[in-house]
Order: structure tokens, then sequence, then C-alpha cells
């Protein structure tokens, strides 16, 4: 007789969507506040929304409110957050929609409101375990560092994976936290190149696989596989037993994340408008 705990998978578990939900906001917050005497970046937590702005990169993944769901007072929610993003000078600024915010903001309503949309994203999310514990082996030619390397340096190659210019405030975003407690950072180098940078955030035993990005030339060798293993290794080590991350849908990072374990906890559609 097995008298163990039967767990809900990941994706069905409120518990875990709940504990999900505090760290991503924590990350975020961290993150915004990090870069803000840098770049402008900030957040304002409205009613378990998150409104996140960054002045220095115009895409709507970083100028938006999520977890406009779990707020009571959806209105008050998305007009502050809204206000919070013009007085902290976002370009553009939109919403993170989910199926659970239809009813609230149809398509008439987002249309009121200005918002066009942008694209989708990918939540999806792990629960750890032992074989998570060992990584991907990198190329016998490469090596992944995870301390010594100036943030301005990381924040390029980060950037250059992304096909952006070298000094673009989403590399410069996140470097921003190289240091803080919770914070890892990786570069990859082959044959001394540096080829890749990933960033873990971890807390209360949630691991999020923040962000990746390879050089051109370097990919279509397993980086990201590395990557993500060598973050989950690193998760395990430090006793998460859950891992979440966001994707877009239209590039091979759902494939990679599946591939590790991953399912999807939830898919939102965003929407923005430009900030007059």
């Amino acid at each position: 007789m097995n008298d163990s705990p039967q767990l809900l998978p990941p994706e069905r578990d409120p518990d875990v969507q709940i504990r999900l939900h505090h760290v991503d906001q924590i990350a975020y917050q961290v993150l915004f506040a990090a870069a803000a005497s840098t770049l402008g970046t900030g957040s304002a937590l409205i009613d378990q929304a998150l409104a996140i702005w960054n002045p220095k990169d115009d895409d709507p993944a970083y100028n938006y409110v999520t977890g406009l769901e779990m707020s009571e007072d959806r209105d008050r929610a998305w007009e502050l957050g809204l206000a919070a993003a013009r007085s902290g000078g976002a370009h553009v600024f939109g919403i993170g929609m989910t199926p659970a915010l239809e009813a609230w903001a149809p398509p008439d309503r987002l249309a009121a409101f200005g918002l066009t949309y942008a694209h989708d994203e990918i939540v999806w999310v792990a629960r750890l375990a032992a074989a998570h514990a060992t990584p991907v082996a990198l190329p016998v030619d490469g090596e992944i560092q995870t301390e010594g390397f100036d943030p301005e340096h990381f924040a390029r190659v980060l950037n250059r994976g992304w096909e952006l210019a070298d000094d673009h405030g989403r590399g410069l975003l996140y470097s921003a936290t190289i240091g803080r407690p919770g914070w890892t950072h990786y570069l990859v180098r082959i044959n001394r190149q540096p080829s890749a940078g990933a960033v873990l955030f971890h807390s209360d035993g949630v691991a999020i696989c923040m962000v990746a990005a390879t050089l051109p030339e370097f990919r279509n060798r397993g980086l990201q596989t590395v990557l993500i293993s060598r973050r989950l290794a690193d998760a395990v080590a430090a006793g998460c037993d859950l891992a979440m991350t966001e994707t877009v849908a239209d590039n091979a990072s759902p494939r990679n994340f599946h591939r590790s374990g991953f399912v999807v906890l939830a898919r939102r559609k965003l929407y923005s408008k430009t900030m007059r």
C-alpha cells in the first residue's frame, strides 16, 4: 500500500499557482528596481497585479500589467498601473490577457483602451526531481562562468544574442541584478569566445529561468538545452522543488523547455498601445 501523498499535476495545483505568482512578482520587482537608476525602469504592485515598465525597451513584454486576474478591482489595477507607467516614462504599455480576463476586457473594451494585439506568451512550470540534478555537458571546447564578468559585457552578450544593439536596455536590465541574492548569471564561452548567456532567479523553493540568448554564430549547438539543464541543476542544489519560465510561441524555446519536463501553465496574449 502506498501512503505517500499524490501530487496534482503542477498546472492544476492551486497551491503551486499561488507560489509561482508570488515568486514571479518578487523577481520582477527586484529586476526592475535594480536597473531603475540607469534605465529608468520601475514597477508598481497594485492589489496582486504588477505593472512593469522599461523606457529603454519598447517591447510590450517589458511594459505591461500582469496578474490582473488575481486582482479584486481590475479597473483600478489597470488604471493605476497605466498611470504609473506613464509617469515612469514608458513609451508603450499594455495588458497580459489570460482567459480569466476575457469577460472583463472583451475585444471591444480592449479597443476602447486603445490596445492592439502584440504577441503571445506561454508560461511553463515543472516539478523538479532528481533527474534534473545532473546538467547536460557542454561541448569539450566550452565552459560556463557564473561570476567574474563585467555587467556591461554580459549585457552585450545577451543583446547580441537577441540581435539588438550592444547598449540596448534589455540586456542592461538583466545585468543589473548581477551579484544580488537569489540571482545567478551564466556566460557560456566556446573556444574562449562569449557565445551565450542566461539568468536564473530563485526564492522560496521556486526557480525562474528568466532569459537566455545565443549569439547567431553559435546557434544550433545545443547551448540553450545546456543552459536550461544547468539552471535546473543549480535550482535543485538550492533546494527548489518548482521551476517556471516564460517563452514566446514562435521560436525553439517551447520545444526545449517541453523536452526538459516543463508543461504549459498558462497562455496569455499581450496587448499594447503607444503612450501619449
